[in-house]
């Protein structure tokens, strides 16, 4: 029998509380007398088996007394100074008595001696005893050993600040990575304890820094939440470790995923933590990532963007959307249920401050992306009357969706820009001339679109790029039709102008002139422009939902967009930089000047 199977068979039982124990340690003296013997190469057998052992104990609920996890400093202590005095009182607190049995025999000395420091350390540590843990050689300690919350004595020291204690096992990955009940190490604990950052001076802070950059601790273990410590400590607003050690650590890794299948930019952002965001950059940190929930770091900004009313909240997350444009990440994903893109939900909402910043600044903008409803940034900015957001584009953006057709009625770019921009139509027909003459839903043309509406310059433009003007819709008028029945003499002179055919009837078998002479008599003309002006303002609803209708583009919110918008290039040192980076280059400047005048 070799050593791994007599433990496994004197674990199993003393686990079923059976005597054959004792027979098979007297069967194997010499395999307990090389493993369990005081030497320095059984440290770590004796370590481990204490462990298992102690694991097996509080299973069957194996201890005379325990401490409770709510007990008193003075209840420890006394515990700690009585029950834990010896090896002969430590006996006498455990129930079964053949694991006293066990633990009594010769043989097993060292193991009772590290099971009586082991938990005297655990006890130790816990009531926050620097003098009684400190002084515990470590030979004679198993760290391993936990209580019955699953938590070792290292997790208590961190709790306490003992950090003398931990940076004994920094080069111990087991004791380092023990999980508690809820999948936490060592260095969960150390994160939720504010004193494990010092200050701001990287100086004053050796522990944590020895911790996460020269210790065998995984600085990326998760727990039962999916959570690894970076994405904790972003999800529950404690930032000083995120500064200080974790997004210098080159191992990293920003792009975990916990259950509810967010990342900590995705936390950073919902809390307003722009500088953390920041620096995740150089950890290559996903900012482009969306869940199964089509939740992202940019609909998360979004949605707090535009549902803050305090000033000073709604200026921590503008920065923010700077720091993304400024890392170019991905503007062309959906923000909101309806797939609409991050350029699109601003025009929505009536934000044209950022609109125009996201138009003139993210160089991948893909204008042709549609919502489920057929809407892109292309008819959003005809719809809307936000041509400028085009025009200011820089460069030529191929991906302009000149071929877009309105969802319901069939209306092209160029009947929408007919209605409220014809310097949009004079663009449109110059990069595409043949559009002029296509037709919608109901066979209107844009001649017949802009007549409705009576927008002259519109009509101008399209009389001279020779639309037709004798184009019939589905009721048989032409444009000239609508003129005469809506009595707008300046159209009808622009119209008679290109000589159109007087004599055309439509599905009433009436000419254009008729219309003229009923007009005269006509009492609802009124109501006859009024029905047609709505009809075609009509086409020009996009096809969206407002999921902010609540916001409103204040002058303060608007001065707010105005100075972070400005930084084109870069963003605001003075935010981004520390106080202490802010003075070092203010020292720096006045020895650089102090040298100049000198010289």
């Amino acid at each position: 029998m070799d050593y791994e199977n007599f433990k496994s068979t004197l674990l199993s039982q003393l686990n079923s509380n059976d005597s054959k124990c004792l027979k098979l340690i007297e069967n194997n003296k010499e395999i307990i007398k090389n493993n369990f013997g005081n030497k320095p190469e059984n440290h770590e057998t004796v370590h481990i088996f204490v462990k298992e052992l102690n694991d097996l104990i509080i299973s069957t609920d194996g201890y005379l007394k325990t401490i409770s996890d709510d007990s008193g400093k003075e209840e420890i202590v006394d515990f700690i100074d009585h029950d834990l005095k010896n090896e002969k009182s430590f006996l006498s607190i455990i129930k079964s008595d053949l694991i006293k049995k066990v633990l009594g025999h010769p043989l097993f000395e060292v193991v009772l001696k590290v099971f009586v420091s082991s938990y005297k350390f655990l006890e130790a540590c816990k009531v926050g005893s620097m003098g009684i843990a400190s002084s515990l050689p470590k030979s004679d300690v198993s760290p391993y050993l936990v209580d019955k919350s699953g938590r070792t004595a290292l997790m208590y020291a961190a709790e306490n600040s003992i950090d003398i204690v931990i940076e004994r096992y920094f080069k111990d990955s087991k004791v380092l990575n023990v999980e508690d009940k809820n999948g936490e190490t060592l260095l969960f604990y150390c994160a939720r304890n504010p004193n494990f950052v010092k200050n701001d001076i990287v100086s004053n802070n050796p522990f944590g820094n020895g911790l996460i950059h020269h210790s065998d601790i995984d600085v990326n273990h998760v727990n039962h939440n999916g959570e690894s410590v970076l994405v904790y400590c972003a999800k529950h607003d404690i930032i000083k470790p995120i500064n200080k050690f974790l997004v210098s650590c080159t191992e990293i890794d920003p792009n975990i995923i916990d259950n509810d299948g967010k990342t900590a930019g995705m936390y950073l952002v919902e809390n307003g933590h722009t500088y953390e965001l920041l620096r995740l950059y150089t950890r290559k940190c996903n900012y482009d990532y969306i869940n199964s929930k089509g939740e992202s770091v940019m609909s998360i900004l979004y949605q707090k963007l535009y549902t803050t009313k305090d000033i000073e909240t709604y200026k921590m997350y503008v920065r923010t959307l700077n720091v993304l444009m400024k890392y170019q990440c991905n503007f062309n994903c959906p923000v909101d249920q309806d797939g609409n893109t991050a350029f699109m939900v601003p025009m929505i909402v009536k934000d044209d401050d950022t609109a125009s910043f996201i138009a003139e600044n993210y160089k991948q903008l893909d204008l042709s992306i549609k919502n489920k409803y057929g809407e892109n940034g292309t008819s959003l900015c005809y719809k809307l009357n936000n041509y400028k957001h085009i025009s200011n584009l820089k460069g030529t953006n191929s991906t302009m969706d000149f071929n877009y057709r309105d969802p319901k009625n069939q209306n092209t770019l160029l009947m929408i820009s007919a209605i409220n921009n014809p310097l949009a139509a004079k663009k449109l027909l110059e990069i595409k001339p043949d559009i002029i003459n296509e037709v919608n839903a109901k066979n209107e043309n844009a001649l017949i679109i802009a007549t409705k509406v009576n927008q002259a310059n519109s009509i101008d433009l399209l009389l001279e790029n020779g639309i037709d003007i004798n184009h019939q819709d589905d009721l048989g008028n032409t444009a000239l039709h609508y003129a005469m029945e809506m009595q707008e003499k300046v159209i009808v002179d622009k119209l008679m102008a290109k000589n159109p055919n007087v004599n055309i009837k439509n599905n009433m078998g009436k000419t254009a002139l008729d219309y003229s002479h009923e007009a005269s008599n006509n009492s609802n003309l009124m109501e006859i422009k009024n029905k047609y002006k709505n009809e075609i303002c009509d086409y020009l609803t996009p096809y969206v939902n407002n999921y902010y209708p609540d916001y409103q583009l204040t002058k303060e919110f608007e001065k707010v967009n105005k100075e972070m918008y400005d930084r084109v290039n870069g963003i605001s040192f003075n935010f981004f930089c520390s106080k202490w980076e802010l003075l070092g280059l203010l020292v720096f400047i006045i020895f650089i000047t102090a040298l100049v005048f000198i010289g």
